[in-house]
């Protein structure tokens, strides 16, 4: 199946950052999801590594104050309709709320151009695996690598940003998929 993030992974324009630069943000990353799925499962946390202190606090901040009710992390996602998987940081319940979210944790500084569509994707997933489980908040928290509070950023439009997904995944597929055909093997 193909992810969510290979779906999306044409419209990011990775150009401007130097290919090391992308590998250590990539495994900064990894380590801070690593660090918030620890915490919010009350696991043991080794030693937070300094260039990820300022990212997990900023999550634990988040966590303590708006996180109710954990159901899973890193949750994998499977949509057999449209044949795809994702991975979701976060399903629970959010403090003062009644539904369930699903929350993508992000470090960069600005909003990425495929986050709706990449949450919108996993809502759907999450909800035709759950059958009756309706999604009612999905988002992007932010965080800061200076250890202030986290952003959330809400995704209200799913249905737009599902389709735009939709969009990708059909493109990803017909050209980059198993089915993808080259000028060569092409019979006229």
């Amino acid at each position: 199946m193909i992810s969510v993030t290979q779906a999306l992974s044409p419209f990011i324009d990775w150009s401007q950052v130097s290919p090391e630069r992308l590998e250590h943000a990539g495994q900064r990353g990894t380590k801070i999801h690593a660090y918030n799925a620890a915490y919010l499962l009350g696991l043991w946390l080794p030693k937070i590594e300094s260039e990820c202190q300022g990212y997990f606090d900023s999550f634990r901040y988040f966590a303590d104050a708006r996180i109710d009710r954990v159901f899973a992390v890193e949750k994998e996602v499977i949509c057999h309709c449209f044949g795809y998987v994702g991975h979701v940081d976060f399903v629970g319940i959010l403090k003062d709320e009644i539904g369930i979210a699903i929350l993508d944790w992000k470090s960069p500084i600005v909003e990425g151009s495929t986050w709706r569509a990449q949450l919108a994707a996993y809502k759907h997933a999450y909800e035709c695996e759950e059958g009756k489980e309706i999604v009612t908040r999905v988002g992007s928290i932010m965080l800061d690598p200076n250890g202030k509070p986290a952003k959330m950023v809400d995704y209200k439009e799913s249905i737009a940003d599902f389709a735009a997904f939709v969009a990708a995944l059909t493109a990803f597929k017909y050209f980059k998929g198993k089915n993808a055909t080259t000028e060569s093997n092409r019979k006229n």
